[in-house]
């Protein structure tokens, strides 16, 4: 439920803070976000199950086969659940505008974060450059998603759905976990939240991201791979060289990570500890743009910590390392 709707590992989560004024609050964003998603997840659930339980008790069925697995278990739910209601229509128009309104809503921050990372290799298209960015995005998604409209879309788009997100999004967000809180590390961010809202984050959350969440993340992403059963729509069984063209779909989210990883590797000069070095440490241009907190943060950033110092902290909450810098300055920009 936290990946396919909070989508932690999909980018937008961050282009959305990213547009956040440098002191708001958002530990409490975090808290308010997770806690109204599961509240209205949960409220779904029990709808939408009480409603598929009294449907098999009318029919005289097990409640497993009332609804096939797929997109239309909530549609057909909630679509019968208005049959209970006074004025079901008014409830149906009601209902589809608001699921209307929620794709938009979803494309809305999904086409954002491509364009933001578009734009993030310059400005060639003049001051409507985020506009004609934004009406490219769309008309290409448009004519990919063509396909769905058609008689065999519900089973391209079963596919799609079993293999694209299922893996990679797992493995997506453990390298953000990883990275940011062994890379990056939780001393580095815990001080970088403190600048921006004057408090460290709260010890459980810090626990959470450096030991629990990765280790649930591998746990699932395991049971993902030994639970792993063919796709099917209904009763439709998917042929052989469909699983193929699933599994190279989500490879195809994954495989860039690697290959940028090594590219990067090959093309630094110096030693394997060298490249090591430099690559899993922040760059001179990262970093709060207010020069009151820069200086302060470069200095953090040339701390010399082993990864034993981060584990401890990541632990505690307490610094062990010295506070010997580097020799080099990082460049300011």
């Amino acid at each position: 439920m936290a990946f396919y709707s909070l989508g932690p590992g999909w980018g937008g989560v961050m282009m959305m803070g990213s547009h956040s004024k440098f002191h708001n609050n958002c530990l409490r964003d975090v808290f308010i976000s997770i806690v109204g998603d599961a509240s209205f997840a949960l409220f779904s659930s029990f709808v939408l199950f009480a409603v598929i339980g009294v449907m098999a008790a009318e029919i005289g069925v097990p409640v497993e086969d009332v609804v096939n697995s797929g997109m239309s278990i909530g549609l057909v739910g909630y679509s019968r659940a208005f049959t209970y209601l006074p004025a079901p229509y008014v409830w149906a128009v009601l209902f589809f505008f608001s699921v209307t309104m929620v794709g938009l809503d979803a494309e809305t921050v999904c086409t954002e974060t491509v364009v933001s990372f578009l734009e993030g290799f310059g400005k060639r298209l003049g001051r409507h450059s985020h506009l004609l960015s934004v009406l490219l995005i769309c008309l290409i998604t448009f004519l990919l998603n063509l396909p769905f409209c058609t008689q065999a879309g519900p089973y391209m788009f079963q596919l799609v759905d079993w293999y694209l997100p299922t893996w990679s999004v797992v493995i997506i967000a453990l390298l953000q976990v990883i990275t940011m809180m062994w890379l990056y590390g939780g001393d580095r961010l815990d001080y970088g939240i403190r600048d921006m809202i004057g408090r460290k984050m709260p010890h459980v959350f810090r626990i959470a991201a450096s030991f629990l969440s990765p280790m649930l993340l591998l746990l699932l992403l395991s049971i993902s791979f030994v639970k792993y059963r063919p796709p099917k729509y209904g009763s439709y069984v998917y042929p052989e060289y469909t699983r193929v063209i699933g599994w190279i779909l989500s490879c195809s989210v994954v495989l860039p990570i690697p290959l940028f990883m090594i590219w990067k590797f090959c093309y630094l000069q110096g030693t394997f500890k060298e490249k090591l070095n430099l690559l899993t440490r922040p760059t001179g241009d990262w970093g709060p743009s207010d020069s009151a907190y820069r200086l302060d943060y470069l200095k953090r950033v040339q701390t010399k910590r082993s990864l034993a110092d981060q584990a401890y902290y990541n632990l505690t909450g307490r610094l062990r390392y010295s506070a010997k810098h580097h020799c080099e300055t990082l460049p300011m920009s």
